[in-house]
């Protein structure tokens, strides 16, 4: 069995991930992750999908995506100062800031409700972190990716 620096290896080289899963290659986060993280973002790909086909308002659907957003600029704003901090560290702090967002997003209300599916929000940070908004876990992200 391929060890699991062998399985990124060949992932990078082989497959030309999305750019969320190389931005939790960059904060050492396990395969397991990874793979939830594709799952979340399908589901939240899939449930925007729906609700623009099912009439839901455009404003609605984007205020639910200002407060997942929001999440992370809290969670940024309020992370461990990275100056003088080794990798080592900074991609200690990314995965804290990882976890404490992927804890956080499934509390975001939908116009007012909870969603059944607690990963929809992880699933749209994925989505946020693939380009389609600026965000990043590890603090070098932007210039590691």
């Amino acid at each position: 069995m391929p060890s699991e620096k062998e399985v990124w290896d060949r992932a990078n080289t082989e497959l030309k991930p999305e750019q969320f899963i190389r931005q939790l290659k960059i904060i050492d986060a396990p395969i397991k992750a990874c793979e939830d993280a594709v799952k979340d973002a399908l589901k939240a790909k899939f449930t925007r999908l729906r609700w623009g086909r099912n009439g839901i308002s455009k404003y609605a659907c984007m205020a639910y995506l200002d407060d997942v957003e929001k999440i992370y600029t809290d969670v940024r704003m309020t992370a461990t100062p990275v100056e003088n901090k080794s990798d080592s560290e900074k991609r200690d702090i990314g995965r804290e800031i990882y976890g404490t967002c992927m804890g956080r997003a499934g509390d975001v209300k939908f116009n007012g409700q909870s969603l059944v599916d607690r990963n929809i929000g992880r699933g749209v940070l994925h989505q946020f972190a693939d380009g389609e908004r600026e965000v990043g876990w590890h603090p070098d992200w932007r210039s590691l990716i």
